[in-house]
Order: C-alpha cells, then structure tokens, then sequence
C-alpha cells in the first residue's frame, strides 16, 4: 500500500476522532445537532484501521494486531485531548500546581486512559485476524458489534460515558437508551458504523442494512416522543425551583477563579435567595414550588449537627408551605466525640426539611469525587489515599452511601432521588432508585466549581439524560456555579443550561411520568448476554476454522 494511501487511512482515524469529539460538545451548543452524526462517526476509524492493518498480506497476525492497537491508541489520545481538555482546570486553579505542569500530566493523564480504545475495540482487532489468517472470511458484523458493546459495558472509565450517550443532541435516537440503556445506543452505532465501512462497489447490501435499520430506529423514537410528549401534556407536573448561589470557595483555589458576582459561603444568603426564588414562582403564576433545591455544598457542612440552622429552615417552611432539600456533611453523633477530627468518617448526604423539620430519612452519597473526595482504590489499598491527601491538601475522604431509598415528598405522594454529584455516573443507582426506591424524579445535586468554566459540566449532564431516558423520570440538575438545567422523561431538555460562574434562581414544571421503560424491567441484561454468546462465538468459529485448515493440511 503506498505511503498515500496510509497518509489517507491515517487522516481518516483522526477525523473520526474529531467527529467524536464534537458530540460531546452537544450542550454548550444547542443549536447544533452533532448527534445526527453519531451513527457514522466511526466509518473512517474503521475504514482507516482496517487498510493499514490488512496492507499486506504476507505479514504476520502479531504485525495485525500491533498496528491495530497503535492506530486505536491514536484515535483515543486525539479524543482524550479534545473532549476531555476541562480536565487542565481543575489541575490548575485547585491541583496546586504549576500550569505548565498541568498540561503535561492531561497529557500523560491522555495517553494512558487512550489504551481503553485498543480494549474497546479488541472484537474489531480479531475480526481483522481472523479474516487474514482464514484466507478472507469474515465474522458477521452483528457479532462484532455485540461483543463491542459487551467491552463497552465491562471496561471502567473515569466517568461512565459511552459512544451511545453522545446521540443525546437527537431525540429521537437516544430513545434506544429507554430499551436496555445508554449502552443500546452505542450498539446502534457499532453496527452502522461497521457495516457502512464494509461498503464496496460491487455489494450494496450493508446500504440496504442501515436503511432498514435506521427506518426501525427512527420509527420507534418518533413513536415514543409523540406519544409521551401526548402523556406529558395532560399529566401532572412538580414544581421544582432552585437557587444557584455562586459560592466560590476562592480559598481552596491557587487562582482566582474567573467568577461574575462570587459569594462566600452564607447561611442567611441561602434563606434570601430562597425567599425570591418562591416569590418568582409565584409572580409567574400564582403557584409555589413543590420543592427547593439547596446544591451541593451551598448550606453549611455542619448543617446537620448544627439544631438553630435546621430550625431557621424548618420556620422558613412553615412560612412559605415549601419543602427544602439540602445537602450537606453528615457526621455520626458518637464520631464526634473523638479527639482527632481528621479519623472521623464523614458522608455527603440530603435531607428533606418541611413544616414539621428535619425528615428522618437520608440519602448519602454513592460515588464520591475521584481525586476529590477519594482516590480511586483507596479502598483496597489505603496507603494511596493517605500518599495522595499528604500531597494535595485540598483533598478528603468521603465513605459512600449504599442506600438507594428516595426521600418522601407530599405525604408519600411524590418522591426524590438525590444524585448528589457524581452520582448521576451509576446507572445502577438510578435504576435501583427508579425500581424499588420509589423516585418520582431525581435531582442532581451538584457543586461544579471545582470544573471553573469549562464544559465539564454540560458534559457530566449527558449523564442525567441517560438516566431521564433509561428510566422514564424527570431530571433537574442544580448546580452551585452552574450549569443548572432540567430534562423531561424523554430526555428532552425543558430548562436550559444556566451561565457559568454567576448568581441564579429559578424553578422549572417537570412532568412526573409513572410509566415504565423496557429498561426499568429487563436493565442491561440482554446486552451483557449476547455480548457473552458473540465472544463464545468467535471462539467457536476459530476453532471450527482451524479443524478445517488442520484436515485441508492433511489431505
């Protein structure tokens, strides 16, 4: 193959890359629909992978299965480094680090977390073994896809994106994600990436495929828009308002943060910002809020060991008729008793505060910060996390909740979830919550001001929508710096994304829809299955090749 066409095939993975990339930018631009693309997003990666790799047919499988591993590697560093750029924020307003150096850890941070797309694509890689040792035969692309998807599902990320997540600017194809999750979508377009790519002159048959594929596709989620968009309609709808107060925390910060009317940390600001929060709801309309949103880190850490500001809050209720849900730092009242504060195991949790107090359930925090509030594996091994903590004194431990229980609103009527931050990232925990914990909704409690003003945040929210869709609930995402915005049962978004880094309150109508999804019912199950039987299958086939090679040989 001349070096031409290599410059062609490499120019192609790196388009793909950029064509990635560019749906994850989806929400800081609404009015740019990068999800249509989506379905054929990785055509070039695959055509691009697979014109090196097969160039010659003389070499060897590990000569294959090298260029493989190095050209997905490529595609992944390219993709890291643009999608995944917010990270440099972080490291530099609050890493206490030199900004230079920040740059080159996203770097090295890039090129390691770039091997997951080797491993995501190792179906793909055997595909091209296979065919080359076996004189041209080829493993159905349905095969291929399943056991792509099954990679998908298995392989840890450092937040639980997926390539199905990122049809989220087309309402109509993240429908798919109501059947058997986010991940039902990224199977869409493993196979219509996959087939389009084997397109050739002399076989149009893959055309004809993602013809028939598409039309299924589009029909079912143009069917489920309009007939939930009819429910939604004439169905009930909750109130939910929020204050989005700004508190900086420019003192954990190594630079000032880029921020338009920042705050301190106060209570009583809390109180004033609710108050105009209810009267702008009932300005608009004549109607309270049904509930009031506190984000993360917005009422004091010791808000729950601290009785006269549970009171303020519980009279503050009783005046306005509107219920509170509040975040903050929980402490066991026997932990406090110890003599060293920095032993004793704290939870992140939310509470509901109404007319009569504090309601005695609690919600605790599944999933703490990576790096912020814990260091991945510290669990397993602890030495790490006292390392790390001694290195960055910004850094704390958080233990994880467990309990997937909502928090009763309205007499037992209605329900919330908190997913308190990086909480939206489990799938397991909103399912769960959506399935035996009674959710009507859930909130998204979040702090975001570690993220400055990057699109961190708009991109964590592609989370939220996986989990309105998946499980057929309402999602309002209130955030302390913003971005706060809500999605409908549909994924839809009903409120859009807040300014970053300045002062807001508002309230949002969510429809509170009680029917289920297929999700809700069968989870991720079927995937996982038949991502199990396509890799039994390659197994199976290769060893039925290699039998007949082996008598071929013999006679």
């Amino acid at each position: 193959m001349s070096l031409k066409t290599n410059r062609l095939s490499i120019f192609l993975i790196l388009f793909s890359a950029l064509m990635v990339s560019s749906a994850f930018f989806t929400l800081s631009y609404p009015k740019i629909s990068f999800g249509i693309m989506m379905p054929f997003s990785l055509v070039p990666l695959f055509i691009g992978v697979r014109k090196i790799a097969l160039q010659n047919c003389t070499q060897s499988i590990f000569s294959i299965c090298k260029k493989s591993i190095l050209l997905f590697w490529f595609f992944g560093i390219v993709l890291q480094l643009i999608s995944f750029f917010w990270i440099t924020k972080p490291i530099i307003y609050f890493g206490a680090v030199p900004t230079p150096l920040a740059y080159i850890l996203f770097v090295f941070i890039s090129i390691l977390s770039a091997f997951f797309f080797p491993l995501l694509f190792s179906p793909f890689i055997f595909s091209l073994c296979y065919e080359h040792k076996f004189s041209g035969k080829k493993i159905f692309i349905l095969a291929i896809a399943l056991a792509i998807t099954f990679m998908e599902i298995i392989l840890p990320r450092f937040f639980d994106w997926s390539f199905g997540g990122l049809l989220s600017s087309s309402v109509v194809f993240s429908q798919l994600e109501s059947l058997f999750g986010f991940n039902t979508g990224s199977l869409f377009i493993f196979v219509t990436s996959l087939t389009l790519a084997s397109l050739s002159r002399n076989n149009i048959r893959p055309l004809l495929t993602c013809s028939a594929v598409f039309l299924l596709v589009i029909s079912f989620g143009a069917w489920r828009v309009s007939t939930l968009n009819k429910i939604f309609a004439s169905g009930p709808k909750f109130r939910v308002a929020f204050v989005q107060p700004n508190f900086t925390f420019n003192s954990l910060a190594n630079l000032p943060l880029p921020s338009v009317n920042s705050q301190r940390q106060s209570f009583s600001r809390m109180l004033e910002m609710s108050k105009n929060t209810i009267q702008k709801a009932a300005a608009f309309d004549g109607k309270k809020p049904d509930l009031l949103v506190w984000p993360e880190s917005t009422a004091p850490d010791f808000f729950l060991s601290t009785p006269w500001q549970i009171n303020a809050v519980t009279k503050f209720s009783q005046q306005t008729g509107v219920p509170f849900l509040i975040q903050a730092t929980e402490i066991k009242p026997d932990d406090l008793k110890k003599i060293r504060f920095e032993n004793i195991p704290i939870w992140s949790s939310s509470v509901i505060v109404n007319s009569s107090g504090l309601v005695p359930q609690f919600f605790q925090k599944w999933i703490p910060m990576p790096f912020g509030e814990e260091f991945p594996l510290e669990n397993k091994l602890p030495i790490l996390g006292t390392w790390y903590r001694a290195f960055f004194k910004n850094a704390s431990k958080m233990e994880r909740g467990s309990s997937y229980n909502s928090l009763p609103i309205q007499k037992n009527k209605v329900f919330v979830t908190p997913l308190i931050c990086f909480d939206s990232i489990d799938q397991e925990l909103s399912y769960l919550s959506a399935k035996k914990g009674q959710a009507s909704f859930f909130v998204n409690q979040a702090n975001f001001v570690w993220m400055v003003d990057s699109n961190a945040g708009l991109e964590l929210s592609l989370l939220d929508q996986m989990r309105a869709i998946e499980n057929g609930k309402s999602v309002v995402v209130a955030s302390n710096t913003g971005p706060s915005l809500a999605f409908d049962p549909l994924g839809q978004l009903i409120f859009p994304p807040t300014t970053l880094l300045t002062q807001e309150f508002n309230f949002v109508d969510i429809p509170l829809y009680t029917g289920k999804t297929l999700f809700q019912t069968v989870y991720k199950w079927p995937l996982v299955i038949l991502g199990i039987l396509s890799i039994c299958y390659f197994i199976y086939i290769t060893r039925k090749s290699y039998i007949y090679e082996k008598q071929l040989n013999t006679k």
